[in-house]
């Protein structure tokens, strides 16, 4: 379905699989929130995101774990929010999730092997982004 219907899917799986809406784990973007801040709630309105309004919709409940991930916030023209959702990554963002993947992967690694420990190198790095 698309993102404004995408009640009708998280229903549906819930159905399929016997899932109650305490196992939900919704991620959806926020351009209200700085590119990358995460923002995790129980439970909660939709905040004006049309795809958590479906979802509440369809499931008939608010009771479940949404995950905002902030993608910030263009220029004050409706049409630029549109195309900055679900446009390319800037390079800076780009940057920013390879930074991140490199940070996570090296967390893994240091996990496995936790004798080799180089993750400060990659976290610094990491938070000194802002877009």
């Amino acid at each position: 379905t698309m993102m404004n219907d995408s009640g009708i899917a998280v229903k549906a799986v819930l159905n399929y699989f016997g899932g109650d809406v305490n196992d939900l784990i919704v991620f959806v973007d926020d351009i209200d929130r700085d590119y990358g801040q995460l923002r995790i709630k129980k439970s909660g309105a939709s905040g004006g995101h049309n795809g958590l309004k479906s979802i509440v919709s369809q499931i008939a409940s608010q009771e479940f774990l949404r995950i905002r991930i902030g993608t910030g916030r263009p220029a004050h023209n409706p049409q630029a929010v549109i195309k900055h959702v679900l446009g390319d990554f800037s390079p800076l963002q780009l940057e920013l999730v390879h930074n991140h993947d490199q940070y996570h992967q090296q967390r893994q690694s240091n996990h496995l092997h936790p004798h080799q420990n180089n993750s400060k190198q990659l976290l610094p790095q990491y938070r000194n982004h802002s877009s």
